[in-house]
């Protein structure tokens, strides 16, 4: 059942409608943002970590998935209460 309701949610109005090429990779980076719920992460991390296992993607593409994920309401973005003075500005998706 959870894995129709990935294939209809996921696979089918995200990755057909954004004709996602590389549907390893977008499996494998929601995978890791699902099991990392309320955790924050950066998207350099994720990066840094792709290219240690030779695969390569680009951070404006992790932020285009992780946009594309929020539009479909499968993540939603909180934003952080600890962060004082110039950090504000800095980006961090979640």
């Amino acid at each position: 059942m959870v894995e129709g309701i990935y294939a209809s949610a996921i696979t089918n109005d995200i990755a057909r409608r954004h004709s996602i090429l590389l549907q390893d990779l977008f499996d494998r980076i929601v995978r890791f943002i699902v099991e990392n719920v309320g955790k924050t992460f950066s998207t350099n991390t994720i990066v840094k970590f792709l290219k240690s296992e030779r695969r390569a993607l680009s951070v404006e593409t992790i932020y285009s998935y992780l946009n594309w994920l929020e539009k479909a309401f499968v993540i939603f973005r909180c934003q952080r209460c600890d962060l004082q003075g110039k950090s504000v500005l800095k980006t961090h998706f979640f």
